[in-house]
């Protein structure tokens, strides 16, 4: 288990147990309410190492009840080994070993399946069902399981008889009205105050996670509904399984699928129905793009459906067990596979040295002088972090904390800044902080040097500020950077000092070469990386050091082999070194590359213009046009070759 706050949501849910605060939407009070008992009660460790500790007590209350559910259906050996192989799986784990919301919704979908398949008490049931939305709202995929099951038992006549469904309902707003902890912590202005939830409005919208679009999983573009699409995300699915897994229980859930509906088909149609909504539905559904990053958004989420999975697993060796010639193999495959999963992915279970998160946050405050500002531009760690130490910790308390997106901490934007357009919300920015400033030594967390534009800001460690530059990398703590992490998230913390500290370099570009070929797949990372080389190659052009640039835009493509305008722009200093050979080489690559590329069509007709190669040019300013009928250039000298070609003619 880690010892102090990881990286993601964690600073901010643990603060927010020690403060009562507001976590993002939809709040998590259950949680924060919960973590208020658990600090209270342990005795040993700091407020981080408690809240852990809370999600790793989660998760072992889960496998109780999830063996004490299998136990029912005979075979005691089979549920202990069944119910462990879920303990081990690989989300499973890895939420159990530090503060997340996951292992509490775990619990509360087991405890739901344990009633269920018992005689329904759902009077009990719709309280824990209102309760456990408290903590988090994928609890809401098991309703299609849970009406299944009630219609099989012909329960659903006792729903719908008007006195049970009146108290069936007030027993789940009774559960659900843990929600009225928003508006009375957030009148008292905890640290973590999300969306002010002060009135019945804005309660509302915290809930219905109105910022993150309510049915979407995060802020942000996705994937398009299309039949390849659609064979990604199932892919996505079946990779999920293997990861959580491995092969030899993928093996298990499969021989279990058969014989759980064949032996007991009512059951095993329910415990599907809560895998088929809390995994496949529930990806198809957020629809989220192919990339490193979102891959770990979705890690967590498999916790929840890795409980059906179990008692797949558990029926597959239940169907070993009465084949007499396979019995003794089925106490030797599970606790081998069990091990397997364990050895494989031990390296990515074990966060007891972890510390990575923890020194961010310090190193940033250690940053920052005495009663400054710190405004952050994006990024959960460096809100969560810093919030933790400031709120939770009660260290620095000296220093101001916003986000300028203006919904983690309370706004010096003014009650407005969120109705803004984007370019007003800009310009709204830049005038407060810079009325701050007069005042105030003020601090960015952001990879925007321009950030106060035409202000100048100056780099302080791994911060900029409006003072005199700073190299502090000397005073950081910096445990964990040089280890090898699984996850993104903490993949994508490690580069900020090696690139931040770039920058104090005189020639920064030779250290891009250790940081891209170390964290290639951080989108953060390759894309302030791309900005600083090209603006480092059009620097050396301007001043004529064509080598320089060149060898620059050399290493673009290196890291970027779809970066056609960098083609383009090491095309046009071929030219200018006199290989006009080499230079279309690279114009057709950058059009290949993307078919869009005006300037690539452009230059190669430039190259035949100096040839008098007549028909090349009207092709390739016909390209330019093409794609930009209002090219005034182009129609130009479209016409004078045209012209030239009918004279030679």
């Amino acid at each position: 288990m880690a010892p102090s706050l990881t990286v993601g949501d964690a600073g901010e849910l643990i603060a927010s147990c020690q403060i009562l605060g507001i976590n993002h939407a939809p709040g998590y009070p259950l949680f924060s309410l919960f973590g208020k008992i658990f600090l209270s009660i342990i005795p040993i460790g700091d407020i981080a190492y408690k809240i852990n500790l809370m999600s790793a007590f989660w998760g072992a209350a889960t496998v109780f009840v999830l063996y004490n559910t299998l136990k029912n259906q005979t075979h005691s050996k089979i549920a202990f080994l069944s119910s462990l192989f879920f303990a081990f799986s690989f989300s499973m784990v890895r939420s159990s070993v530090q503060t997340e919301v996951f292992t509490l919704n775990a619990f509360f979908c087991s405890v739901v399946i344990y009633l269920m398949l018992k005689k329904p008490d759902l009077c009990l049931i719709s309280f824990l069902f209102g309760l456990g939305l408290g903590n988090h709202h994928t609890l809401i995929l098991m309703v299609p399981a849970i009406l299944y099951l009630l219609v099989k038992q012909k329960s659903i006549r006792f729903v719908f008889s008007f006195s049970r469904f009146l108290t069936l309902s007030l027993l789940f707003i009774l559960g659900f009205s843990i929600y009225i902890y928003l508006p009375v912590r957030s009148v008292k202005n905890p640290g973590f105050d999300v969306g002010n939830p002060e009135t019945l409005s804005k309660t509302l919208r915290v809930i219905r996670r109105a910022d993150y679009g309510t049915l979407q999983l995060t802020v942000g573009e996705k994937e398009k509904y299309t039949l390849p699409v659609l064979a990604m995300q199932a892919k996505r699915v079946f990779n999920g399984l293997s990861h959580q897994f491995g092969v030899p229980g993928m093996f298990l859930i499969l021989i279990g699928f058969y014989h759980f509906f064949k032996t007991r088909t009512q059951e095993a149609v329910f415990i599907s129905l809560i895998y088929l909504f809390s995994v496949p539905f529930f990806i198809f559904l957020g629809n989220l793009p192919f990339n490193p990053e979102t891959e770990g958004i979705l890690d967590r989420f498999y916790v929840m459906g890795n409980i059906p999975l179990c008692f797949m697993i558990f029926h597959g060796a239940v169907f070993f067990k009465t084949k007499k010639f396979l019995k003794a193999l089925n106490y030797f495959l599970i606790p081998l596979s069990i091990a397997i999963v364990i050895i494989l992915n031990y390296a990515n279970y074990n966060w007891r040295n972890y510390f990575l998160a923890h020194d961010y946050g310090k190193n940033i405050l250690k940053s920052i002088k005495p009663n400054s500002v710190l405004f952050m531009d994006g990024g959960d760690d460096t809100f969560y972090s810093t919030g933790y130490f400031k709120f939770a910790k009660k260290e620095r308390t000296d220093v101001a904390l916003y986000d300028r997106g203006a919904v983690v901490f309370r706004s010096p934007y003014g009650d407005d800044f969120r109705r803004l357009s984007k370019e007003s919300k800009e310009e709204r920015r830049k005038k407060t902080e810079s009325e701050i400033s007069k005042s105030k030594t003020v601090y960015f967390s952001t990879f925007n040097k321009d950030i106060m534009s035409p202000a100048k800001v100056e780099a302080a460690g791994i911060l900029y500020t409006t003072q005199e530059k700073q190299n502090l990398f000397y005073f950081y703590s910096l445990r964990n950077i040089f280890e090898n992490f699984s996850d993104y998230r903490s993949r994508g913390l490690q580069p900020i000092y090696f690139y931040l500290e770039s920058l104090f370099k005189k020639n920064p570009v030779n250290h891009y070469d250790y940081l891209m070929a170390r964290w290639p797949d951080i989108i953060w990372l390759r894309a302030n990386v791309k900005i600083e080389l090209a603006q480092e190659a059009f620097k050396n052009f301007q001043e004529n050091k064509m080598r320089e640039a060149k060898n620059i835009y050399e290493k673009i493509i290196s890291f970027y082999p779809e970066d056609a305008p960098s083609m383009v722009n090491l095309g046009a200093i071929h030219e200018k070194l006199g290989d006009d050979r080499k230079a279309l080489e690279l114009y057709a690559k950058a059009m290949e590359t993307d078919a869009q590329n005006i300037n690539a069509y452009f230059n190669a007709a430039v190259i035949y213009w100096k040839r008098a190669d007549w028909s090349n040019v009207v092709y390739y300013f016909g390209k330019v046009l093409e794609r930009d009928p209002k090219n005034d250039q182009a129609k130009r000298y479209i016409q004078m070759a045209r012209q030239n070609i009918l004279q030679n003619q």
